[in-house]
């Protein structure tokens, strides 16, 4: 059996083992607000009252018995969640060196092997990415739901990421050889109306009114409303390949999505054809 399979399903067994110890976790937590629910209280409800004597309507040593409980488990929570974070990261690095692999044997092209020695380092930056943004949009929710939601965000651009492109390039007939005429026919989906100075896209060569084709593994056929944002998201430091229409010629460029002086990682606006 193949090592490299063999670490992969070795790893894919830990996760599941740490999302079911957390699921487990997450129902005592559950249990233990449903208590203090039960007995009259909320999870920061005080117990004195206005003249900071224990409260005489309420069990208060019961209470407090469940409330050092509930912190601890919520402290393990929040360690486990840490622990599936650290568990996904390595899944998610093996899987991505399985799918280059995979794309090489079929004749891809050759896989920047600082790609590869950065994977873990792109895996947890979008992961943290991910959680700021879904905090920004959602103050309310807790940096544990959160941290879950981007995991699992990440988990799945992941795996898109993972198959190889001439899968894709195949459904347009494309093939590697990147027939000329075959991406002739591609359809465009974005068109960029502007490049800021000193950013990666001017960096890469991107030009205003270049018309995109091919984003990575995106093409018109299959763009989802979140699909270019989840990629570049996942690709923060490494090339992602960019085949654009320019004044009726193809071009070929390597954009590098980055952290910079502006805003954004790509220092473009784009706008949807």
């Amino acid at each position: 059996r193949n090592p490299a399979m063999r670490g992969q399903a070795e790893a894919k067994k830990e996760l599941q083992r740490l999302m079911q110890k957390k699921a487990t976790l997450e129902t005592e937590l559950s249990g233990l607000k449903q208590q203090l629910k039960n007995m009259g209280v909320g999870v920061n409800d005080a117990l004195v009252d206005s003249g900071g004597f224990p409260r005489a309507d309420v069990d208060v040593h019961g209470i407090l018995a469940i409330k050092n409980a509930l912190i601890k488990r919520q402290n393990d929570h929040v360690e486990l969640m840490e622990q599936i974070e650290t568990s996904m990261l390595e899944y998610h690095s093996l899987l991505k060196k399985e799918g280059t692999a995979s794309s090489a044997k079929k004749g891809s092209k050759i896989v920047d092997t600082k790609k590869d020695a950065k994977t873990r380092e792109n895996l947890k930056a979008a992961v943290l990415e991910a959680h700021a943004q879904i905090l920004k949009e959602n103050p309310s929710m807790g940096k544990a739901e959160a941290l879950k939601k981007a995991m699992q965000a990440v988990h799945e651009n992941n795996k898109k990421a993972t198959q190889p492109i001439q899968a894709n390039e195949d459904q347009h007939g494309q093939g590697q050889g990147n027939d000329q005429e075959n991406l002739e026919n591609l359809k465009p989906f974005l068109i960029v109306d502007k490049v800021w100075e000193d950013s990666p896209s001017q960096r890469a060569g991107l030009r205003s009114q270049d018309k995109i084709i091919k984003f990575g593994s995106i093409f018109s056929s299959n763009l989802k409303p979140t699909s270019l944002r989840d990629l570049v998201s996942h690709s923060v430091g490494s090339p992602v390949e960019v085949i654009v229409r320019r004044e009726g010629e193809i071009k070929r460029l390597l954009l590098k999505p980055m952290k910079w002086s502006g805003s954004g990682l790509l220092g473009c606006f784009l706008k949807p054809l």
